[in-house]
């Protein structure tokens, strides 16, 4: 799964922003990472970390899509999603499919998908979610 925007400037070197280090996918987020979200989370919602909770930073879709995926196939009660841009594209399909398949199990299901940066107002993904799953 390559970006889009990586298949359209072949050769193009990306950099790290000057101050931020590589870290080992296996590492854990740094603790001013932790911190900065228990702040927000207990700004906005009044509720503290909760010990068994696990935090996973990715840092493109790339990373991230195979975790999304995997967690909507493991979803048993609901699964709440809400993406900016999800196109009909392969991987958007792949959520498409993965959600109806949660469906199919009895998952409660709820979507929010922007209007703006999922189709201009008329999106295939949004049109496509709203279908009854097979």
């Amino acid at each position: 799964m390559t970006r889009r925007a990586a298949r359209l400037t072949p050769g193009v070197v990306r950099r790290r922003p000057v101050g931020v280090a590589a870290a080992s996918p296996d590492a854990p987020p740094p603790a001013e990472n932790i911190l900065t979200i228990a702040r927000v989370g207990d700004r906005l919602v009044n509720y503290p970390l909760a010990r068994a909770n696990t935090i996973s930073l990715f840092r493109s879709g790339d990373e991230a899509y195979p975790a999304m995926l995997d967690a909507i196939g493991a979803a048993r009660r609901s699964i709440a999603l809400a993406s900016y841009i999800f196109p009909s594209d392969r991987i958007g399909m792949a959520f498409i499919e993965a959600l109806r398949e949660a469906h199919r199990r009895g998952v409660e299901i709820r979507v929010l998908v922007d209007g703006i940066g999922s189709g201009y107002l008329v999106s295939p993904s949004a049109r496509e979610l709203r279908r009854s799953p097979e």
